[in-house]
């Protein structure tokens, strides 16, 4: 049954395996893995020389290698549940005869975690969820066997003693739980467990309460063998790979890549309100009905009173494992409080666990129906038929054309596009924010694209790209002017380092920051394109003298602001693509208000087509340089912006709407006093854009 089960969802994961990059992390698991780089805390080792091993397949480019890795490694997951089902179901209802019904129902679990909402996705492309998935599966799997009643040793085995075979599973969860914690410092909410059952079990293994000192050191032998390959961040990080995240070379740094301390500023781990934990919680709770729908939840609940009822010390373990896995991420701001989409593969643990209790429920009904010897045939022909009625709703097709990423190369276009708008020998100054560098990286490493462009990340602000950056000759005037200075990673270091590099070579090369606001001095100018923006000193002209406007809107905003109108270097354009937009205010009056700019994105019907498409592009006017109270009665203001074609739109009509508001969060809108405008509520309907198919 196991092999079976491996090729029937090894096949279909394959079918739908993404042909390329897909999530904002592969570029940069793909380009760390091949290059045997580190890539973003907690380094990943296990991972990346998994992942390398994968890339010598003569088959498919690069990044569906990897893919295939995660297909693999996730399929294999459905086995170890497979298994653990069967397992459990069978030391918590162990009627003689009902072999079939246990095999069947792990089976169906296994199939229901399989093709759920949040596996699938991550079994068909380059995410690390699938790999950690195993690894813990495979350590629930040994720890259950260790307490769970154990079979009946057949004549001639191996093995000489009960205790002999509980010990080497104790060695090999030793080992997993190494290579768990190796793999992410997160997992060390299960190690704790893990560890914690290991130490008791190798030191009394017997029933005699003999204390056994080798067994404890062995054990630990097999976790430090499993967590040694952490050792390949220092060894690595010592030869300045491509790709390094944290310097780790040293102690320090190297505990600070493991356990995410070098960007902990921008994590929200404990410091989130005990509301918005509660929420956090609740919400996971309640995400179970979404990956399993409601009758198979309640179903699951039958198999949760059951393991108390029958078998607490196994249920204990399980529940340990799920709870661990939501009470630590709820700690987290995961956004489900503002509505935001919300990150369930983090709770994969716990639906693993879940999809557990969810066979047990589906074998304890079976059984208890053909346990009524009174019921009649049509009672029990009922009540199996109902079942697999409730299994059937299991939304399969509808998480099939969620995950089939089979012909999705949007993310591929949208990447090799976005590169393709830096200016040649260009310098980019980038934030760990919406993942930007990791394309540049992918394209640099996998398929020696604009290799002319210099990364430096910036927060994090890390060594190693400070020294990639200023070892190229080119700058060799800041590296004068920084010599002698210790490096470390304040504020003041990070902006003296980009002052240095701003004043002695912005003349001379473009320069590109990912960040709106922060990082670099006032007097620099960002001029938005796409979602970078270009760097400039001294700032552009704003204020124009009769100026060519090829679109007129006149739009009246609250008697004080004119939007004229505007021009667009073309109306169509595909995903990755941008379209220069030019707009052109005017005041009719003197104002002691700043406003800003918003700007809202909907369809042909005026749906509004998502916050996040639209946020970005709303802005201070004039770059921020002119504010709306300094502007005089009748100025005509020019300002140029690029209008990013995101993966977050579809082919079709868009509009670009424009409304004036007050800079603080929450201020009123500014009314339209304008007749014959097109509008949506407050908003002026203005450029049309078509976003065209990728052939």
């Amino acid at each position: 049954m196991p092999f079976l089960i491996f090729i029937f969802t090894f096949l279909i994961y394959l079918n739908t395996t993404a042909p390329g990059i897909l999530v904002p992390d592969s570029p940069e698991f793909i380009a760390s893995s091949f290059s045997f780089g580190i890539a973003h805390p907690s380094g990943y080792p296990f991972y990346l020389l998994l992942g390398k091993v994968f890339s010598f397949i003569p088959i498919g480019n690069l990044a569906w290698r990897m893919n295939l890795m995660s297909a693999l490694f996730a399929s294999l997951v459905v086995i170890c549940i497979y298994i653990l089902s069967n397992r459990v179901i069978k030391v918590t209802l162990p009627e003689n005869k009902t072999e079939i019904i246990n095999k069947s129902f792990a089976f169906i679990g296994a199939l229901v975690l399989a093709f759920s909402h949040s596996f699938w996705p991550y079994a068909v492309n380059t995410e690390a969820y699938s790999t950690s998935s195993f690894l813990l599966s495979v350590a629930i799997l040994l720890l259950i066997l260790c307490v769970s009643t154990e079979e009946k040793i057949r004549a001639g085995t191996a093995f000489r003693s009960q205790s002999e075979k509980k010990v080497k599973r104790l060695y090999l969860l030793s080992l997993f739980a190494g290579l768990l914690l190796a793999f992410h410092s997160v997992n060390l909410i299960y190690v704790v467990l893990f560890v914690g059952f290991v130490v008791v079990k190798t030191t009394y293994i017997d029933s005699k309460k003999e204390i056994k000192i080798e067994n404890l050191l062995l054990a630990l032998s097999f976790f430090l063998l499993g967590l040694s390959i952490l050792f390949y961040l220092p060894i690595r990080s010592v030869t300045s790979p491509f790709i390094n995240i944290g310097d780790s070379s040293k102690w320090g740094d190297f505990f600070k890549t493991i356990t995410g301390k070098i960007y902990i500023g921008e994590l929200s781990l404990f410091s989130i309100p005990f509301r918005e934990k509660a929420y956090n919680l609740l919400y996971s709770v309640k995400s179970i009905g979404h990956q399993f729908t409601l009758p198979l939840t309640g179903i699951g609940l039958i198999g949760i009173y059951l393991l108390l009822k029958k078998k607490i010390m196994v249920f204990l373990i399980l529940l340990s494992v799920a709870l661990a896995n939501i009470l630590f991420f709820a700690n987290y701001d995961l956004g489900a409080s503002r509505g935001e989409s919300f990150p369930s593969q983090l709770l994969l643990p716990f639906y693993i666990i879940f999809s557990v209790f969810l066979s047990v429920g589906l074998a304890g009904i079976t059984k208890w129906t053909i346990s009524r010897g009174n019921l009649s045939t049509v009672i029990k022909f009922s009540s199996l038929s109902l079942v697999i009625i409730l299994l059937l709703r299991f939304p399969f097709y509808e998480n099939y054309k969620m995950s089939d990423s089979s012909l999705d190369r949007y993310f591929y276009e949208f990447g090799k596009r976005r590169i393709e708008t830096f200016e040649p020998n260009s310098v980019f100054l980038c934030t760990n924010s919406k993942n930007s560098l990791f394309f540049l990286w992918y394209f640099n490493v996998i398929e020696n694209r604009r290799l002319d462009i210099d990364s430096m990340l910036i927060n994090p602000f890390v060594k190693t790209s400070l020294e990639k950056t200023l070892k190229d000759p080119k700058f060799e005037d800041v590296l004068k002017e920084l010599k002698g200075r210790v490096f470390n990673n304040t504020i003041e270091v990070r902006s003296m380092i980009m002052d240095s590099l701003l004043k002695n070579y912005l003349s001379r090369f473009p320069f590109y920051i990912n960040s709106p606001e922060g990082y670099i001095r006032e007097q620099y100018v960002r001029i938005p394109t796409g979602n970078i923006y270009r760097i400039q000193d001294p700032p552009p002209e704003v204020i124009v003298n009769n100026p060519a406007i090829e679109k007129m809107v006149n739009a009246v905003y609250n008697d004080k602001i004119v939007l004229i109108g505007y021009n667009m270097d073309r109306s169509s354009a595909h995903i990755g693509e941008t379209i220069k937009l030019s707009l052109f205010w005017k005041s009719l009056e003197a104002m002691d208000k700043d406003y800003k700019f918003i700007v809202l994105i909907t369809g042909e019907d005026g749906r509004i087509i998502g916050k996040k498409l639209s946020d970005p592009f709303t802005h201070k006017p004039a770059y921020g340089i002119y504010p709306t109270s300094k502007w005089r009665n009748g100025e005509v203001i020019k300002e140029n912006m690029d209008i990013l074609i995101h993966l977050g739109f579809s082919p079709g009509i868009f509009y670009i709407n424009l409304a004036v508001g007050g800079e603080e969060r929450g201020e009123e809108l500014l009314l339209i006093t304008s007749e014959d405008t097109a509008t949506e509520g407050r908003f002026v309907r203005t450029a049309k854009v078509e976003v065209l198919p990728d052939h």
